[in-house]
């Protein structure tokens, strides 16, 4: 098992949807692996467009998991139309 971080950039949304996302992340992630923290830094200003967006909500996960944790996330935040952007990265 190794650890990793996953910085997910979600479309701004009202409190209980961004909720939905982190569970489904949470629950992906305990499947077979333990998530270490779960950090919001909230509503940002975006360096360019995306979308026709300004702002997105940043959420930074922090998980210990095997590389099939790391392609069930990869493979949820691509098909999820809330997120704009996200970046899987391997700790040492």
């Amino acid at each position: 098992m190794n650890n990793y971080e996953i910085m997910i950039i979600i479309k701004p949304m009202p409190e209980e949807n961004l909720n939905a996302i982190i569970d489904k992340t949470k629950s992906i992630i305990t499947a077979d692996g333990k998530v270490d923290k779960v950090d919001n830094w909230g509503e940002k200003r975006l360096a360019y467009e995306i979308c026709g967006l300004n702002t997105g909500i940043y959420l930074l996960f922090t998980y210990i998991g095997t590389c099939d944790v790391t392609r069930e996330i990869d493979r949820y935040m691509k098909i999820n139309e809330d997120i704009l952007r996200h970046m899987i990265v391997r700790k040492n």
